[in-house]
């Protein structure tokens, strides 16, 4: 971790750089397995790190360096996990991602902001000047850990793909019960019903 002076975001940013810009209570397990409890702290989603905040300094952990953090948002709390301790057909994610639904089947949620300059590259505006406009995007994705797989399924054709063989009770289950394929709501039933779909054929083995 480092002591940061954070320069304020470009007030004309189109997305927040921060999960949610108030800082909140929360717990942060390190990747060297330390762990910081009942911090203040928020999560900078366009940069990559955890800004951890005391009465004179507030200091950055690197998504890198962070297993799995919780944010409490009262009457709930929040737990977010690395995307890196999963498998993945691509370079690892370091992400930090919500567990949405929790079990043998894991439904994420990662929540990213990419800052554009137009011409077409990427810039951390708060440790670089530039007169350039500055637009942003958010991006979302759900995945599905299945076998410690991390498995894209933001789209309808991903997610029914990642149901396999269960496809057909998810298609009638949805249909039935009227959810739909691209709500955070829908989805968190949708693995839900599937999670307990996978566990019920196990116990018929």
């Amino acid at each position: 971790m480092r002591v940061n002076n954070m320069p304020t975001a470009p007030p004309d940013l189109d997305n927040s750089l921060y999960l949610q810009e108030e800082w909140a209570v929360g717990s942060i397990l390190l990747e060297d397995g330390r762990i910081i409890k009942r911090c203040t702290l928020r999560y900078d989603i366009g940069n990559g790190y955890i800004e951890i905040q005391d009465r004179t300094t507030i200091r950055a952990a690197a998504e890198r360096n962070v297993q799995q953090f919780t944010i409490e948002t009262p009457p709930q709390t929040r737990w977010f996990v690395s995307g890196s301790k999963f498998k993945s057909e691509k370079e690892p994610n370091y992400n930090l991602m919500e567990v949405l639904v929790d079990g043998d089947i894991k439904l994420l949620l990662s929540t990213k902001v990419e800052i554009i300059k137009p011409s077409g590259g990427f810039s951390d505006q708060r440790r670089a000047n530039s007169g350039d406009p500055i637009t942003s995007r958010k991006i979302v994705k759900f995945y599905l850990i299945q076998d410690e797989q991390l498995v894209d399924v933001t789209s309808k054709g991903k997610l029914l793909k990642a149901f396999g063989s269960y496809q057909t009770d998810i298609k009638s289950y949805a249909k039935k019960n009227k959810i739909g394929f691209s709500k955070q709501k829908d989805l968190v039933t949708l693995a839900t019903y599937y999670a307990e779909l996978v566990k019920k054929s196990a116990n018929q083995e």
